[in-house]
């Protein structure tokens, strides 16, 4: 916790010295599904593939030249619960919460009258805050580690006179590692990178 909100003060201060406008959006993160590659290869309802909506908050500080948006922006995606699954599997992810911290790169798209069309692109860290399922079976011989990655998003929006509506495509890396035991002893060590994806519709405004 104490990283997290030395980042977001880091952030903010950048923020405040280089900014021109500051945007700040809430909205909704669906369809959030876990994508994992390497040794869990489809495994996925034991890992976690799907979550229920989740809210999620934004603050961006941004500069416009010439119809280019740029800056820093900080997301906290509230905790969203692991959907329920068939009788008998298990997940070890129960709840999955990010902060991603990013860039921002946009384009205003010139028009003459009405809502004025953005295109944005944002590319950052995103930090995991993780609940394991208290599952006793499962944790008397193996141990689990998480830890943040890489984060990008890309979407659209439209500008209401400083009154913003955005659709975006979110991706957060998740870094899995797993330690097996065995009588106490260790068996194995494995780690994986996972993919959490959601379609994001947020309202915000831009002042």
């Amino acid at each position: 916790m104490k990283n997290i909100l030395v980042t977001l003060a880091l952030v903010l201060t950048c923020s405040m010295v280089l900014a021109i406008d500051f945007q700040v959006c809430g909205g909704v993160d669906l369809g959030t599904i876990v994508d994992s590659d390497g040794f869990l290869g489809n495994d996925a309802l034991v890992f976690g593939a799907k979550y229920q909506p989740g809210f999620n908050l934004s603050l961006q500080s941004l500069v416009n030249s010439n119809n280019i948006l740029y800056g820093v922006g900080a997301d906290y995606q509230f905790e969203r619960k692991h959907k329920k699954l068939p009788e008998g599997w298990t997940t070890s992810l129960e709840y999955l919460s990010f902060v991603p911290v990013y860039a921002v790169l946009g384009y205003r798209f010139p028009v003459t009258s009405g809502p004025v069309p953005e295109f944005y692109c944002q590319a950052g860290y995103s930090l995991a805050l993780i609940e394991d399922a208290k599952d006793e079976d499962i944790f008397e011989t193996e141990e689990y580690e998480y830890s943040g990655g890489g984060y990008y998003a890309f979407g659209f929006g439209l500008d209401f006179q400083n009154f913003l509506v955005q659709a975006l495509f979110r991706y957060n890396t998740l870094r899995y590692k797993e330690t097996e035991f065995q009588n106490g002893l260790l068996v194995d060590k494995r780690e994986n990178d996972m993919t959490c994806r959601h379609f994001t519709i947020q309202l915000g405004k831009r002042f």
